[in-house]
């Protein structure tokens, strides 16, 4: 794979090792495909970053971190590139951590990375856990807010929750589950990305508390930890 930038820039936006990224560069082998499809996408990224910093206009770096299935991803990087542009004359550059799944440690490392080399604000979807929340700590105690999207770490120092209600909207779906049933007996499976994610437990706890209300028997099933893509979850379906 061929990259006009340094091998250090490419390490540091793909979220992996300098010695990980010159594996995948001169074609080495013994790499995770998940991992060379990161590094790809990294040098994806950085290619867009360039282009966008030849336009005009006051610059303001934010770093967009998310563990999310890749269309949902894609979907929040469209939305980003639409409408920044109509904030002109200021200018935003948005740097993309994306990947479907991420071990904790290397969520830290990316927003550890993001607080040394500096930014204007981080927008981040993560799991809610003690260490992601001391991560967060760190960069709101450098001067850089945090805002979390679609799913919130309430036990963190960030700025502000972007995203629905997720406990009214899991009520909101057993409510519609309740009427197709028609006062029917029967099983409810739900399906969870991961437990690890805030929204996601305040969805089954909302959907549960309307459930518990209904008058037909109805037992409630769970599954987690497919995290949002067809094959592992339609696996565990299975």
């Amino acid at each position: 794979m061929k990259s006009d930038y340094p091998l250090k820039e490419i390490a540091y936006q793909a979220g992996v090792s300098l010695a990980t990224v010159d594996r995948v560069v001169h074609r080495r082998g013994g790499v995770r495909t998940s991992t060379v499809d990161r590094v790809r996408a990294a040098v994806g990224e950085l290619r867009r970053q360039s282009e966008a910093a030849l336009q005009s206009g006051r610059l303001f770096t934010i770093g967009v971190v998310m563990e999310a299935p890749h269309r949902f991803t894609q979907s929040v990087q469209k939305a980003f590139e639409a409408e920044t542009p109509a904030m002109w004359p200021v200018r935003f550059r948005s740097r993309f951590h994306l990947a479907e799944t991420m071990e904790e440690s290397e969520i830290c490392a990316i927003l550890d990375r993001i607080r040394k080399r500096g930014s204007h604000g981080v927008v981040l979807k993560a799991p809610d856990s003690a260490r992601i929340a001391a991560s967060i700590g760190r960069l709101t105690r450098a001067g850089i807010p945090v805002v979390t999207l679609v799913t919130d770490i309430p036990g963190s120092n960030r700025l502000a929750y972007v995203g629905m209600d997720n406990r009214e909207a899991g009520r909101t779906a057993a409510y519609f589950v309740d009427g197709l049933l028609n006062q029917r007996a029967g099983h409810v499976l739900i399906s969870l990305s991961s437990t690890q994610f805030f929204g996601e437990k305040e969805r089954e706890q909302g959907f549960r508390e309307v459930l518990k209300r209904s008058k037909q028997p109805l037992e409630l099933l769970s599954m987690s930890e497919g995290y949002g893509k067809d094959r592992t979850t339609g696996a565990q379906v299975a």
